[in-house]
């Protein structure tokens, strides 16, 4: 790993959330400006701002079973997006 480079496991609960709460910590390369997490990291914030965590995690439903939750964004070798 780059040393200049903090692991998520190694930093404490503010670090790791200030990190999540940028759109540029979840892919190594730039997207198209079309692609925009921001607008989707602010809804969750807000969805989850003031709830606790045990609220949060009562339907006990893993969120990889929930439908529409992921997707997926094809890249081909020359770097463009298909």
């Amino acid at each position: 790993m780059n040393s200049t480079r903090k692991s998520i496991l190694e930093m404490d609960n503010q670090e790791a959330k200030q990190f999540l709460l940028k759109s540029a910590s979840f892919f190594k390369t730039s997207l198209p400006n079309y692609i925009n997490l921001s607008v989707v990291i602010g809804k969750a914030v807000d969805l989850l701002k003031d709830k606790p965590f045990s609220e949060l995690v009562k339907h006990k439903r893993s969120l990889s079973e929930a439908v529409d939750v992921n997707h997926r964004i094809l890249a081909n070798k020359d770097g463009n997006y298909a």
